[in-house]
């Protein structure tokens, strides 16, 4: 595993990551509301204790670092701002509409930038009101053996030297409908959430749209 997706949030991915098995710390959420039409808003969010942060440049060279990647690897207009979490620790969070469920594949899947995205597959259909949700999980996520490779060859942390780290992923997707089955982490009423560090190899939720 190389760092996180090759999405809006991946401008300082492998200085982060260095800066995180060192001793730092870093906490990563990506939540994805799907609508009933097949469009969805994703937004995806990093945070840093103060020493990362600090090492990254701070907080403003963050920004403007993930808003320009943004721009090149989303197939929308991303909003990239400033972020604190319920913990006080700063970072950034992007936040793109995506108009239909190509677009929420392509972006799940995209190696843009030499990456790990998270899923290597990953796809939502449906027949009639019956939904579904599928994302195989990247093996560099799935792995706790040795360190992964990118695209481009790099090899970075281990699972369990980003646990030691304190280090944190999340997905999670709200769906429009009745739950009907899923293999999530956790569930909060339509909100199905997935710990990204766990031993998951495939990623799976089924639902009947209201």
């Amino acid at each position: 595993m190389t760092g996180f997706p090759a999405r809006p949030l991946k401008g300082a991915a492998g200085a982060a990551l260095a800066v995180v098995v060192l001793g730092g710390c870093m906490h990563i959420t990506e939540a994805t509301s799907i609508n009933g039409n097949g469009s969805s808003m994703l937004t995806e969010t990093l945070t840093f204790n103060p020493s990362v942060l600090s090492a990254l440049g701070g907080e403003g060279k963050l920004v403007k670092s993930f808003a320009t990647s943004a721009d090149k690897q989303l197939p929308g207009h991303a909003k990239v701002s400033a972020f604190t979490d319920s913990a006080g620790w700063k970072g950034v969070e992007a936040r793109v509409a995506l108009a239909n469920l190509s677009q929420l594949e392509k972006i799940e899947t995209s190696t843009s930038g030499g990456g790990n995205p998270p899923f290597s597959k990953f796809s939502v259909s449906h027949t009639g009101s019956q939904w579904s949700l599928v994302g195989q999980v990247n093996k560099g996520f799935a792995s706790q053996g040795s360190s992964a490779k990118t695209s481009a060859g790099a090899t970075g942390p281990t699972l369990a030297q980003l646990k030691a780290a304190g280090f944190k992923y999340v997905v999670s997707f709200r769906v429009p409908g009745k739950i009907v089955s899923d293999n999530a982490t956790s569930r909060s009423g339509n909100n199905l959430s997935w710990n990204m560090l766990q031993t998951h190899s495939v990623v799976k939720a089924a639902w009947t749209a209201g």
